[in-house]
């Protein structure tokens, strides 16, 4: 990340924003510092924080409107958004597509996909994916065919067409 002192600060910052003893408005500058380095801080267990690079994230799942679940090769944060709007901040960065409302995905990082089960691989084992998959909604799937193409899907139903409607399956004939 550079400069050992810079993140001395910036740790020292996200302890008193993660503890509430800081202002959100007291993060412009930080912000376009991390910006810079293409990191984000999230908090691990304790008050420790990790830093990971914005191309290490897999995808952001928004539970509701405070609490956002992280999934990184290293496993899954747990992030308080109203403290720091990582969804909004990672919106604008080229790499990220919202598949739905709630699932923020890091294209570059996206492996294969089960369009038949709506499912998003971010590795290449899929027997062992636990937090490195991601269920999407059926709708979502001609968005991903863009993003990575038809040949990534795993399928074993290739030979079935469907359309998604009311999270039913139906066979074109």
């Amino acid at each position: 990340m550079g400069d050992g002192t810079l993140l001395t600060k910036f740790n020292k910052l996200f302890e008193l924003i993660f503890s509430d003893k800081i202002d959100i408005n007291d993060l412009i500058e930080t912000a376009s510092k991390i910006k810079e380095d293409k990191v984000v801080p999230l908090q691990a267990s304790g008050n420790s924080i990790d830093w990971i690079s914005y191309f290490d994230i897999f995808y952001l799942h928004q539970v509701d409107s405070r609490n956002v679940q992280i999934a990184t090769n290293s496993g899954i944060y747990n992030h308080d958004n109203r403290k720091f709007d990582l969804i909004g901040f990672l919106s604008n960065v080229d790499c990220y597509k919202f598949l739905d409302k709630r699932l923020l995905v890091n294209c570059t990082q996206i492996k294969c996909y089960d369009s038949y089960m709506g499912l998003v691989y971010f590795t290449d084992d899929i027997e062992n994916a636990t937090h490195l998959k991601a269920r999407v909604k059926l709708a979502s799937i001609p968005q991903i065919e863009k993003i990575i193409g038809k040949s990534k899907d795993i399928t074993e139903y290739k030979e079935i067409e469907y359309f998604p409607r009311r999270n039913k399956v139906f066979k074109l004939l």
